[in-house]
């Protein structure tokens, strides 16, 4: 899941080999940056965001948003 506005967005397009635009969605930008970089392709990222990415090789749940804090993020843990 990713939510937000990437000021670097081109660039991060071209680094990865990525032409056209509409090509990808930014959802799927950020996903194949964390297969790339793992959990460090957020360190990448500049702009206003919030994203959640499960990585099913680690078992592992990842919560991230840009510098400030702009997009919030919630969650809750339960038995279910």
């Amino acid at each position: 899941m990713f939510h937000g506005f990437l000021a670097n967005e081109r660039q991060l397009r071209r680094k990865i080999g990525i032409r056209d635009e509409s090509e990808v969605p930014l959802a799927q930008l950020v996903q194949r940056l964390y297969e790339l970089f793992g959990p460090s392709a957020f360190e990448r990222l500049e702009g206003h965001f919030a994203a959640v990415v499960w990585d099913s090789g680690r078992k592992q749940l990842l919560l991230a948003r840009d510098r400030f804090g702009l997009y919030t993020i919630y969650y809750a843990s339960t038995d279910a």
